[in-house]
């Protein structure tokens, strides 16, 4: 790993004195890489040729800049705090071809578009992509997006019923803690989440270049343990122990 020196603030949330990163994006293209060879010279054996993920979570924690970055593409529109999705965006790319990520629109507590609503909408969704019979259109996964310092009860409250409603076995959850750059609210949100007993797989990610705010710059980090971890969970939607990045 290549090390990257920030100064440090004792008054700052900022606690980065020694970053770690995963080499930067050529290792993460590497991965990729990796990855469809794979797929190609098995192909014959794929019970799909890709697979579908859903993206749930507030405005503003970050779901499309992650779709853009991961997928390579400038087409999901991003915001800050207000929604910019409708109902659903499904995107794709040549670069990642064994992904379809589908953009949820983001919850909105303050103009009664909650928790319930989003539920709601994404089994219906889910629903209508069974009942297409093709297993390409499939939801495989779902990527739970926050943020920040606060994870609502009632954000909880729906990730648990997600959680009930399709089970680790049938569609898996994972938690994704999007704009990764504070490591004091990090850890606070990792205890937080074991307090209330929310058993799913977290995932820290910082899918874009950080400038800090006492100079120096936080190379993104996360996105290939994220496709791995998906990858791995989802493994038996393609074939056996296919993919290993």
């Amino acid at each position: 790993m290549n090390n990257f020196f920030a100064p440090f603030n004792e008054n700052s949330n900022l606690v980065y004195t020694l970053i770690q990163r995963e080499n930067g994006e050529k290792a993460f293209q590497e991965k990729i890489e990796k990855c469809v060879e794979k797929i190609k010279r098995n192909e014959n054996e794929c019970r799909i040729d890709y697979l579908t993920i859903m993206l749930v979570g507030k405005s503003g924690v970050g779901k499309s800049t992650l779709i853009n970055e991961i997928l390579k593409i400038k087409k999901a529109k991003e915001g800050t705090g207000q929604f910019v999705t409708v109902k659903y965006q499904e995107y794709g790319s040549e670069s990642i071809p064994f992904l379809r990520l589908v953009d949820t629109r983001g919850i909105e507590l303050n103009i009664n578009y909650g928790p319930y609503q989003v539920q709601s909408d994404a089994e219906n969704f889910i629903r209508n992509q069974k009942a297409t019979n093709d297993p390409n259109k499939f939801v495989q996964c779902i990527w739970y997006c926050l943020t920040g310092d606060r994870f609502e009860d009632s954000e909880i409250k729906l990730l648990n019923s997600l959680r009930e409603t399709y089970g680790e076995s049938r569609i898996p959850i994972i938690l994704i803690y999007t704009q990764a750059s504070d490591r004091k609210i990090i850890s606070d949100m990792k205890r937080y989440i074991q307090r209330k007993n929310i058993n799913v797989n977290f995932i820290e990610v910082l899918a874009r270049r950080k400038e800090l705010v006492n100079g120096g710059y936080l190379e993104p980090f996360g996105l290939g343990k994220l496709i791995n971890k998906t990858l791995n969970k989802c493994k038996n939607a393609f074939q056996g122990e296919m993919f290993s990045l």
